[in-house]
């Protein structure tokens, strides 16, 4: 048997380091693309999606939310990414929520995750309006719903 070399490996001990150590040195890597429905390709830094990733866990601190549960409801995308990236940066619980469940699943599942803040798609907007007014409540999108979006909470445009 042919024995491999190992490489070294890095353990982090928070979510915090391992995001500021992936983008020392390397600010003009991409991070992550993606493509719009129109087939054009986008996509962010590491840099960049460091800075998203400060920016709105800073928000989620100035705001009380660090430590507290942050529920999640939406499809795929940079936004979806950011708010976990940026949830567990400053020590908050990223509560995942399906939304292809029944409302009555999904307002169980929120009842459950005990969020003191939600961020979803218009797709589950009725839904999420309607429920407990404790709650803060984003969109999470790019300006589509009505409310507060990311763009804002990241002190500018382009999320």
């Amino acid at each position: 048997m042919k024995k491999y070399p190992l490489n070294e490996v890095k353990y982090y001990s928070l979510f915090r380091d391992m995001i500021e150590d992936l983008a020392e040195g390397r600010e003009e890597l991409p991070a992550i693309s993606w493509f719009t429905r129109k087939g054009e390709e986008n996509g962010v830094t590491l840099g960049k999606l460091r800075e998203d990733v400060r920016d709105l866990q800073t928000y989620f601190v100035h705001n009380g939310l660090a430590g507290k549960h942050v529920a999640i409801l939406g499809e795929n995308s940079y936004e979806w990414l950011l708010v976990y990236f940026a949830a567990t940066y400053c020590g908050a619980v990223a509560v995942c929520v399906d939304v292809e469940q029944s409302d009555e699943t999904v307002c169980q599942m929120l009842d459950m995750a005990d969020a003191s803040a939600m961020f979803f798609v218009p797709a589950v907007e009725e839904l999420c309006l309607s429920y407990d007014d404790s709650v803060k409540k984003y969109y999470l999108d790019r300006g589509e719903g009505s409310g507060p979006t990311l763009p804002p909470l990241l002190k500018r445009e382009g999320a």
